[in-house]
């Protein structure tokens, strides 16, 4: 590890040496393939989930969106940012690859919070900018709202429950009360979903009446509304539940195909739906050992910089973007011989050759990041060559959890001349 330190020092002072003189004329850049760059701070998203009319409308905090750069058939996580954190420019090799946005992942049943996803594919050109046009993030679970019709529902009495579960699993399960007006979410799989609609109550002073429906081959994307109807003695019930010998009472059913149920939104809108009920995680935590990260410090006051990281739902991506007035020092960072670009994700480096350059700087990178709940990210060894460039340079540390959620926190470090 020392000698790699000592290789990276005389690396980091031949090329600031190399910038003093010319910098005009640096171009770092591997004629073989080469960079370009990603234009996100000009990318929309695209997030609305009222297609179709409903009772109680539902916002979305597109904010909160993570937004993912993947290889081209969208298998391999590059790296990956909260939509209202995205730096606005990014540096990538070139090639094709594919950005990815969605809602953030919980993983069970919920109201209001609909799971929305959407991509786009996109190619990186040698010492070109591409922009990205908006991505239309459409429903990718399946929506359901319980009514009840006005002459069923006078019949109704206070105790009342329609419980709704997809594919019989417990996580995918909601309880809608009788006054419930909020649709409820489901994962499911692509297509083939079952729907179980079980409902249980009073009817017209008869207690504990059910009512169990069961609707198969449900796609997600789609939007199931539940009508409970109440049928004429002398007409055909169907196959729903008795009330006493005079009601009889049944269900309608209109499974709704919401394709593109998400329309054109260009500001992202607070959120203001429920949490969905269930445990909070507590938000990832970015902490310096013995000083205070939101403070400037200067270099030659700080001997060990050691950043703590922690996310009780384990680290699923800590993205580092480094900025600096200097001009030189920022070329120096996005060179290929050290990381290739200004923004790095120490869950998934980019490439072999920025994988050798962070673990030449003892920086934790990959399973000792992933899924992790605590990480130590000293850049001590970065200190010494950082001191050879007068200016302010900024490290902005993003962790994202395990579950989505983001917490942001800038180390800002001055060399004085």
């Amino acid at each position: 590890m020392r000698k790699i330190a000592n290789i990276l020092y005389v690396l980091f002072v031949s090329l600031f040496i190399l910038s003093a003189c010319d910098r005009e004329k640096m171009d770092f850049s591997n004629e073989s393939d080469g960079y370009g760059q990603i234009q996100l701070s000009s990318m929309q998203l695209s997030v609305d989930v009222n297609a179709t009319p409903l009772s109680r409308a539902v916002t979305v905090d597109a904010g909160s969106y993570i937004v993912g750069i993947y290889n081209e058939d969208g298998t391999t996580l590059i790296s990956e940012w909260k939509y209202s954190d995205m730096p606005e420019i990014f540096q990538l090799k070139v090639g094709k690859y594919k950005v990815i946005a969605h809602a953030p992942s919980v993983d069970k049943a919920v109201f209001d919070e609909p799971y929305c996803e959407g991509s786009k594919a996109f190619e990186i050109l040698k010492d070109q900018v591409t922009n990205i046009e908006t991505i239309k993030c459409t429903l990718q679970s399946i929506m359901v709202t319980i009514k009840y019709e006005d002459a069923f529902k006078e019949l109704l009495g206070e105790t009342v429950n329609v419980a709704v579960k997809v594919n019989k699993k417990d996580n995918e399960l909601l309880n809608f009360s009788k006054d419930e007006t909020r649709s409820g979410y489901f994962h499911g799989t692509a297509t083939d979903n079952v729907v179980d609609v079980n409902f249980i109550g009073t009817i017209d002073g008869e207690d504990n009446v059910p009512i169990d429906k069961s609707y198969a081959g449900i796609a997600i994307g789609s939007h199931l509304i539940i009508t409970y109807i109440l049928n004429d003695a002398n007409g055909n019930p169907g196959s729903g539940g008795s009330a006493g010998i005079k009601l009889q009472v049944d269900t309608r059913c209109e499974v709704v195909n919401i394709d593109g149920s998400v329309l054109p939104d260009k500001e992202p809108e607070i959120d203001d739906f429920p949490s969905g009920g269930g445990d909070e995680t507590k938000e990832p935590i970015i902490t310096g050992k013995g000083f205070e990260i939101a403070d400037p410090h200067n270099v030659e006051d700080l001997e060990d910089v050691v950043v703590n990281l922690e996310a009780e739902a384990g680290m699923r991506n800590v993205v580092v973007t480094i900025t600096s007035t200097n001009k030189g020092f920022e070329n120096l960072i996005c060179s290929d011989d050290l990381f290739g670009s200004n923004t790095f994700d120490l869950a998934h480096p980019a490439s072999e050759e920025q994988k050798a350059v962070l673990e030449g700087l003892d920086f934790p990178i990959e399973d000792e990041i992933i899924g992790q709940k605590n990480a130590d990210f000293a850049i001590t060894k970065f200190m010494g060559p950082l001191s050879g460039f007068v200016g302010e340079h900024k490290f902005k540390i993003t962790i994202t959890d395990s579950k989505g959620n983001s917490t942001s926190a800038t180390l800002t470090l001055i060399v004085q001349e």
